[in-house]
């Protein structure tokens, strides 16, 4: 049985150096043997190093885990789940849920064990985990009497209500800009098919609408549909995608999007494992078709990201970095021209602490950068004027979530908005706030 590859992983993770000045132990360095000892496959003494490394004060998470982990390995099951239990009020709490299904599964508890693996299944899990889950929830091939892998779907809904105090993202020094309140609703669906030692079809799709009561002309909609290839690599994959998409503003299409996507994913990143820095890059081609009436957007975009993220106590922190190039048409109106071709650069920060095993709540921090290619030319006051766009946007977001239960979730946004730009008409202020309910099916 192929159980315990992800022990493997995060014992690695969570290596750490420790020597005092006489050269004597540490309790730093009792938990680095006892991690080397487990994967040398002496767990007897990697139990009795990190049980001292324990008992001489040392008290972490990464501790924590790789005693569950060599508990397991010894049968010691109620210490393993004791281990693992102490780890929910952390950020390695998907992890922790997933590994006490293992636990109550090898006690005999299949219900129990159905329980924590729905819980590592849910969508804020990381994908790896969602996936070892899911399938432990899923009947075996051979209870299904069949020879090849199932497809199995993970379903996610969201409906949301909340309130914009500039829906038209009016300058500041016009007074017409909306406020009001809307409705979201979003709905998406991932399918795996021919699933086989780590590769697989990913099928995804994705629908979202917005309303505005006494509005439309701002409602929006969003409907994409496409296909994902993963590869496993030594330590790491590569995804690769296909995806279709339409985008609606007002009751009218808007643009249409064929986009291929290639991503990389990599515990431990590039640096020694030591870090737990995990990182993802992206990069990705759009050919882009406008509706109706919209055929200044055709064109293409090109662009990337490059996320790492690191765990530290009940903080997950997120550092993002994103390039988008636009190719676009742009529009022509009389003695007017408008660019709509810009080059934007994108940071952002972002960090969430784990309150309790079911509040965390965090913020969000993002500029944009946006410099559009050719100048603008506007007619103002009977004047023809002639000037780059050049726009600086600044967004915080604070948000919390509460897990109602295995399925449902409760969240809350509230984010801030602050668009300068180098021509007056595109500079606005614009405030959200939005509650949402999120399930996993």
């Amino acid at each position: 049985m192929k159980l315990f590859p992800i022990f493997v992983l995060m014992a690695a993770l969570f290596l750490s150096q420790g020597v005092s000045a006489d050269n004597s132990p540490t309790p730093q360095a009792d938990f680095q043997s006892g991690v080397a000892a487990f994967q040398a496959g002496d767990l007897d003494r990697a139990k009795r190093l990190l049980e001292q490394a324990r008992n001489a004060g040392l008290d972490s998470s990464a501790l924590r885990y790789n005693l569950g982990v060599v508990y397991f390995r010894l049968g010691l099951y109620d210490k393993a789940e004791a281990a693992f239990s102490g780890l929910l009020d952390t950020p390695h709490a998907p992890l922790a849920r997933y590994n006490l299904g293992l636990v109550l599964k090898q006690k005999g508890d299949l219900e129990g064990a159905r329980q924590w693996f729905a819980r590592a299944a849910d969508q804020q899990s990381p994908e790896q985990i969602q996936t070892l889950a899911q399938r432990q929830l899923m009947p075996s091939a051979r209870d299904a009497g069949a020879d090849s892998p199932s497809v199995r779907t993970v379903g996610f809904l969201s409906t949301a209500v909340g309130y914009d105090d500039n829906i038209s993202g009016a300058p500041n020094s016009a007074s017409t800009g909306e406020a009001g309140a809307f409705g979201e609703l979003l709905a998406s669906g991932r399918g795996y098919a021919h699933e086989r030692e780590g590769k697989a079809l990913r099928l995804d799709a994705v629908a979202y609408g917005r309303r505005y009561p006494g509005n439309a002309r701002f409602n929006t909609n969003y409907l994409s549909m496409g296909a994902t290839w993963q590869q496993p690599l030594t330590a790491s994959r590569l995804l690769s995608g296909l995806s279709l998409s339409g985008f609606w503003f007002g009751g009218d299409l808007l643009e249409r999007q064929v986009r291929l996507d290639l991503a990389y994913e990599r515990p431990g990143c590039f640096w020694p494992t030591v870090v737990m820095l995990d990182c993802e890059i992206e990069t990705y081609a759009a050919k882009i078709q406008g509706g109706s009436g919209f055929s200044a957007y055709d064109g293409e975009v090109y662009g990337g990201s490059l996320v790492a993220r690191k765990s530290v106590d009940a903080w997950t922190l997120e550092a993002a970095y994103g390039l988008d190039i636009d190719h676009r048409r742009d529009l022509q109106s009389g003695d007017e021209f408008f660019s709509l071709s810009p080059t934007r650069h994108r940071v952002s920060f972002e960090a969430e602490r784990q309150l309790t095993n079911a509040f965390s709540a965090g913020i969000r921090q993002t500029f944009r950068a946006s410099r559009y290619a050719d100048p603008h030319r506007l007619v103002e006051s009977g004047q023809t004027v002639t000037e780059t766009r050049e726009d600086e946007q600044f967004r915080t977001l604070l948000f919390a979530g509460y897990q109602l239960n295995d399925r449902w979730r409760l969240g809350a946004d509230l984010s801030w908005l602050d668009n300068q730009s180098s021509l007056a008409r595109y500079e606005y202020d614009q405030a959200e706030l939005l509650i949402s309910l999120d399930g996993v099916f």
